[in-house]
């Protein structure tokens, strides 16, 4: 059994690391935290097109293909320089259990965030993420945010979620009639 990394996995380490640098580094987080996105949604862009994003899609299905030990690499990597965002739910748990649609928006760059009843209740940072689920008695569900919640870590945005209800049409009710009957009138008492 091999622990040590490929050249091919150093590789791309050394290109995440240049990226983040690239970008700013550890000003990054302390934008984040102060509620500025921008640096670190160029990142997301820029690792989008590196194709960081598809890591764990296969390739039949246009994705990068990569192994569980791909995903520890660059979640290292990440950790390393304290990137925010929400790369776990959108590289590694989502693009699993999407439909083909969604995951092809997330490996295209748009960002995805769950939560999970009874494990993981918080979603985290919502307020960027164009795809917002809930895990809820065993199902995936599209949802908005119920409430934001305090998070002891600035740079970790937290949000309550809530199924997302489908609204139907209204439309106006039939009531049954009677062919023989007219409708009465109310008299005022």
């Amino acid at each position: 059994m091999r622990f040590l990394p490929s050249e091919e996995q150093t590789v791309f380490a050394e290109t995440i690391d240049e990226i983040v640098q690239g970008h700013g580094g550890s000003e990054i987080a302390q934008q984040w935290a102060a509620g500025e996105s921008d640096a670190g949604l160029a990142l997301w862009t820029q690792f989008a097109e590196l194709g960081l994003t598809a890591l764990r899609v296969p390739e039949t299905q246009g994705g990068f293909g990569g192994s569980l030990s791909d995903l520890a690499i660059v979640f290292e990597r990440l950790g390393y320089h304290g990137v925010p965002g929400p790369y776990i739910e959108s590289i590694a748990f989502l693009p699993a259990l999407v439909d083909e649609a969604t995951r092809d928006a997330i490996v295209a760059g748009e960002i995805a965030t769950v939560g999970i009843d009874g494990s993981v209740p918080a979603a985290l940072d919502a307020s960027v993420a164009a795809h917002l689920f809930h895990v809820q008695a065993g199902g995936l569900h599209r949802a908005t945010v119920r409430e934001e919640a305090e998070s002891l870590a600035p740079t970790r945005r937290l949000s309550f979620l809530a199924r997302r209800v489908r609204r139907r049409a209204w439309t106006r009710p039939r009531w049954p009639r009677h062919p023989t009957r007219r409708p009465s009138r109310l008299r005022p008492c």
